[in-house]
């Protein structure tokens, strides 16, 4: 009896040291990964990072993911490309993204989580229509820029043009306060920050730029050439990760907004009201995210602002499909209506 017990103890010795030994390789090869955002907190558009992280997406997939949130998307781009960066992706707005690779970057657009054009033309209570824009202020970032083009796509098929309008020089953060206290009458803002800003002040929305620009990509998730070698592996576990987030994000309206509130910071009220309508015209995508489409008509509004040194690049220059359609596959195939196949 005493030589059977030294043999269940030197046997359960065994099984708890491989199961120690297997545990402890698992959390080894969990794969690392560094996501730059704009924003931090996130506007809802950028939620689906935040809500796969939540949902525990990431651990499913055997993924440790670290949030970094940066100030706008030049500063995150600079961050992502940057030498010695330690940035493997982040979320780069469309016609930044092309002109970087046009000069040199060696990045490649891997995948989008909302690859339309998420923002509202707003202004203030007398502006009913875009003709009676002119001669107002209109807050921009700088000419060329992300607010600059959303709003010429309303002006100027109004018969507006730069010379009709002055611009006010005014980051993000502070277009709300611009228009609520009169120095901007027009501004280019998020869903949610619209509802906000209406309920302080009879503010009109003037455009949603999703529709009057219909084609722009709004942003991409991109990778070094390199870094894509490398771990391409666990580059195809994010996005399927983040595609679980999106999907999740459909079918679950009061979770979904559990976590929007959670991260956002935001008021319920005003995310419940933008979340309708990111349902309604399908803000998040749910398959491989990058429209063709998209893609070259931001490379044609690219050479258009001459943002190109050169001749304008081919379209297929700027991205890398195989990985969103890997993740899509692995998951079972594209979703199809009332989801557009390309999103």
């Amino acid at each position: 009896m005493k030589r059977a017990s030294v043999s269940v103890k030197v046997a359960l010795g065994v099984t708890l040291g491989m199961a120690l030994f297997w545990s402890g390789a698992g959390a080894m090869a969990a794969d690392r990964v560094h996501v730059g955002m704009p924003v931090e907190p996130p506007n809802l558009v950028h939620l689906t990072v935040w809500l796969a992280e939540d949902l525990g997406y990431y651990k499913e997939e055997g993924l440790e993911v670290k949030i970094t949130g940066f100030r706008g998307g030049p500063a995150t781009h600079q961050a992502l490309v940057g030498a010695g960066s330690d940035l493997d992706t982040a979320y780069i707005p469309g016609p930044l993204l092309f002109t970087g690779i046009a000069k040199g970057s060696k990045m490649k657009a891997l995948w989008s989580m909302a690859a339309k054009n998420e923002a509202m033309l707003v202004t203030a209570p007398d502006i009913k229509t875009p003709k009676d824009m002119k001669g107002r202020k209109v807050a921009i970032e700088g000419i060329g820029g992300y607010s600059h083009i959303g709003f010429l796509s309303v002006a100027e098929p109004a018969g507006l043009t730069d010379k009709d309008v002055t611009y006010v020089r005014t980051p993000p953060p502070q277009r709300i306060p611009f228009l609520l206290q009169g120095n901007a009458d027009v501004v280019v803002i998020h869903v949610e920050d619209f509802f906000r800003a209406q309920r302080e002040k009879p503010v009109n929305e003037l455009a949603r730029i999703w529709r009057t620009q219909p084609s722009y990509l709004y942003g991409a998730f991109p990778a070094h050439e390199d870094r894509l070698k490398e771990k391409r592996g666990a580059y195809v576990k994010l996005i399927r990760a983040m595609i679980k987030a999106n999907r999740f994000a459909y079918q679950n309206k009061a979770k979904t907004l559990d976590v929007a509130e959670k991260y956002t910071k935001q008021p319920r009220w005003a995310l419940e009201k933008a979340y309708d309508i990111f349902i309604e015209d399908k803000i998040w995508t749910v398959n491989t995210g990058l429209p063709m489409k998209s893609v070259e008509w931001t490379n044609d509004l690219n050479e258009k602002m001459k943002q190109y040194d050169g001749p304008k690049p081919s379209a297929d220059k700027f991205v890398d499909m195989s990985v969103a359609q890997e993740a899509v596959r692995s998951l079972g195939g594209p979703l199809g209506a009332p989801h557009d196949p390309d999103y």
